[in-house]
């Protein structure tokens, strides 16, 4: 690439490299220079997605790689697009004072925000999400860093939103507004740029960035998976059916979803972090399943993870106008999830537990209430089963007591 056609960030790249291979003498030492390494070590984006890359990595690879640097710095360069929009710009020079260099008020808001642990909670998540638990570093690292690279730079969207007033009679305006905070699962000009769209605002939504509300029709309400940053669903109006109110609430109930990794994390994370050796989140979720009873099951605490006083359970809002037919439609949707969840035997059975408890006191009720519970875990059993001469686990294995056959 010749000089004419180099970006100034080529350019400066270019004179980095050839300073750092070159034999030049550096000008006096300024005097804040430690206090700025020490920033950078702990507040860069780059060094923070490092380190976040490398904790989901496994031992094998070295944290200098060139394809683990290359990765930090696809999320690196994500983070400068996003720094330098309007909007980010006002949020973070209100963190600081206009005298402090921009690029210093940036590594202070990334050190307050503990942009570290945001972006360590951020990996472990992807890497589970996208399949990764079991695949080589050469393959995970980058598609780790291309999903957040591509979830930190979503674009605004330009919308559409008539604004009515009245003179004679009454007329709308057509007025234009950007949403960032707030975007529906949808948008573009044509089948294939709506597709993307749909892809990277899921993939946005899905992380510690916003957008923090996502706004979606019907096409949102199965085979999505929403429950990585979020456990609320808001029914803006009412399903018709208990398989739909449950498809609704499946996107965000979940493995390792929202809830349950902020409910892990309020009951082990002291006894986790004590431990040095480790990713965090692989160690607590060690933690957790090594407190797990042992009339549990392999659903705890991955799916279902809700211990007294937890931090955080899958909300239900139902926004209805009082006396409304929504109402009732609301009750007899909740007695119908009651029996659907009954018969099918799911894990969340709160509802039920909650109705039948308005229902029945005496001391028969909690006896009643635990035998009408379903429980769909495999038995318990260590003993070894194996085929005649062969040595080999038979077809009809028993199962230890996580589940596995043995």
């Amino acid at each position: 690439m010749d000089g004419e056609t180099k970006s100034g960030f080529d350019r400066h790249l270019q004179e980095a490299w050839e300073w750092l291979e070159g034999d030049h003498t550096l000008g006096r030492v300024p005097a804040d220079l430690l206090d700025a390494l020490a920033a950078l070590a702990v507040g860069s984006p780059a060094i923070c997605a490092l380190r976040a890359l490398d904790s989901v990595s496994s031992d094998s690879i070295d944290v200098t790689a060139r394809s683990m640097r290359a990765s930090a710095a696809r999320i690196a360069w994500a983070f400068r697009s996003l720094f330098s929009s309007p909007i980010e710009t006002a949020v973070v020079r209100r963190w600081t004072d206009d005298s402090v260099p921009f690029w210093r008020a940036v590594l202070r808001y990334c050190i307050d925000g503990n942009l570290q642990a945001v972006l360590d909670e951020y990996a472990h998540s992807l890497r589970d999400w996208l399949g990764f638990v079991h695949q080589a570093d050469n393959e995970m690292i980058p598609a780790i860093a291309t999903a957040a690279a591509d979830a930190i730079s979503l674009r605004t969207v330009n919308y559409r939103v008539d604004v009515p007033h009245t003179e004679s009679s009454i007329a709308f305006d057509r007025e234009s507004m950007r949403g960032r905070f707030a975007v529906r699962l949808s948008g573009g000009r044509s089948d294939e740029q709506d597709e993307v769209r749909v892809d990277h605002v899921r993939h946005a939504f899905n992380s510690p960035f916003w957008p923090f509300v996502l706004a979606s029709t019907s096409v949102g309400q199965e085979g999505l998976d929403f429950h990585l940053y979020c456990h609320a669903v808001v029914h803006w109006n009412l399903p018709r059916n208990p398989v739909d109110l449950e498809q609704r609430e499946g996107r965000i109930h979940r493995f390792k979803g929202h809830a349950i990794r902020k409910n892990v994390a309020d009951a082990y994370g002291s006894e986790a972090l004590a431990s040095a050796s480790g990713a965090v989140w692989d160690r607590l979720f060690e933690v957790a399943e090594a407190h797990r009873a042992p009339d549990e099951g392999d659903l705890v605490p991955y799916w279902v993870f809700r211990p007294d006083g937890a931090a955080a359970s899958i909300e239900r809002h139902v926004p209805l106008l009082p006396l409304s037919r929504e109402e009732g439609h609301l009750r007899a949707l909740l007695r119908s999830v009651v029996a659907y969840r009954l018969a099918f035997g799911q894990p969340r059975q709160d509802d039920i537990i909650a109705w039948l408890g308005d229902r029945l006191t005496g001391p028969d009720a909690v006896v009643l209430l635990d035998g009408l519970r379903v429980d769909l875990s495999p038995p318990v059993c260590t003993a070894w089963c194996e085929a005649p001469n062969l040595g080999v686990p038979s077809k009809t294995a028993h199962r230890d007591q996580r589940g596995r056959a043995t």
